[in-house]
């Protein structure tokens, strides 16, 4: 349906990669009535995670479904100050700078600087993982509720597109990683400055307080290979006249 917005596949899909290796059809069960959708890590073995359970809506600008696991394990939902280990809460996926960034799920609405749409689970009393990437680009919460029997199940509401679901089979944590990054493509090599000793603060008054920095990094001997402004750097863009005289073609050119 050409009216909704997909990710293109070529942004992301390397399928031929994704689907070698653990991909096994006979895993998946679907019911009717009601309508779920099951996958097993193997035969005879239970399923490690279940779709549409207790949700699915799928409207023009709003879709809900959820995904029952069998664990209360998850790590993921970037990019957030969070702890490392998920509690139930309400966490949002949209790129947004928060003030206060530390993530408690309570409100949501504390998500910060990029959209990770994809998490990872540890089986009970095991060393494996399986992991749910939700290749979608709108804005979007991701609800973590905990059952009474320990078991989280997680529900996803987001306001457009489709539902687009990669489901990672039992596996160690590398294995696991490996398989996403060969699905989404592998990250940009990086300049090799930027993996120097860098400085970054929020409040130069003028790039002459940007200098005299340079000038002490000198002075004590400390090494330096970069230096990043914040966005006080780009209120020349929205401030005029500037509080901050951060103008680039004043900049010293050794910063």
């Amino acid at each position: 349906n050409q009216t909704r917005w997909e990710v293109p596949e070529l942004c992301t899909d390397y399928l031929s990669e994704y689907t070698k290796g653990d991909y096994n059809t006979a895993n998946i069960t679907i019911n009717n009535n009601p309508f779920t959708l099951s996958v097993r890590g193997s035969e005879g073995s239970d399923p490690f995670i279940t779709l549409f359970k207790e949700r699915l809506r799928y409207q023009d600008k709003f879709i809900e479904f959820d995904a029952k696991l069998q664990t209360n394990r998850l790590f993921g939902l970037g990019e957030r100050a969070a702890h490392f280990a998920l509690p139930p809460g309400t966490y949002t996926i949209w790129n947004h700078g928060a003030p206060n960034p530390l993530d408690d799920g309570v409100t949501g609405g504390k998500n910060i600087y990029s959209s990770h749409p994809f998490y990872v689970s540890q089986l009970a009393n095991s060393k494996q993982f399986t992991a749910v990437y939700f290749k979608n680009t709108n804005a979007q919460d991701a609800i973590i509720e905990e059952s009474s029997d320990k078991k989280y199940s997680v529900t996803h509401r987001t306001i457009g597109g489709i539902i687009d679901l990669y489901i990672f089979y039992p596996n160690t944590i590398e294995y696991v990683l490996k398989k996403y990054h060969t699905l989404i493509g592998k990250p940009y090599l990086p300049a090799f400055w930027s993996l120097g000793s860098q400085q970054s603060k929020w409040g130069y008054r003028s790039n002459w307080d940007v200098k005299r920095l340079i000038n002490n990094y000198d002075y004590y001997e400390l090494p330096l290979d970069a230096i990043t402004l914040d966005i006080d750097y780009i209120c020349l863009l929205y401030t005029s006249p500037s509080p901050r005289d951060l103008s680039t073609s004043r900049m010293p050119s050794s910063a």
